[in-house]
């Protein structure tokens, strides 16, 4: 999308759920999801409350910042 995130991930104990919170540092823009682990080993994405294709546009296009030494 062009834009720079804040990206927080958060794994529960057992594994069953990954969430996602990810904020455009210069602001507007917010995506996030909670990603399910079903016991057939399939995942489940629920976004909350915006399309499934943004939420699936920023996983696929994040480029994590290189830190500089």
């Amino acid at each position: 999308m062009g834009l720079r995130y804040g990206v927080t991930v958060r794994k529960c104990r057992y594994g069953k759920r990954t969430s996602l919170f990810a904020r455009a540092l210069a602001g507007g823009n917010l995506v996030s999801f909670n990603l399910y682990r079903l016991r057939s080993g399939e995942g489940s994405l629920r976004p909350c409350e915006m399309p499934a294709e943004k939420v699936v546009a920023l996983v696929l296009g994040y480029i994590p910042d290189i830190p500089q030494s």
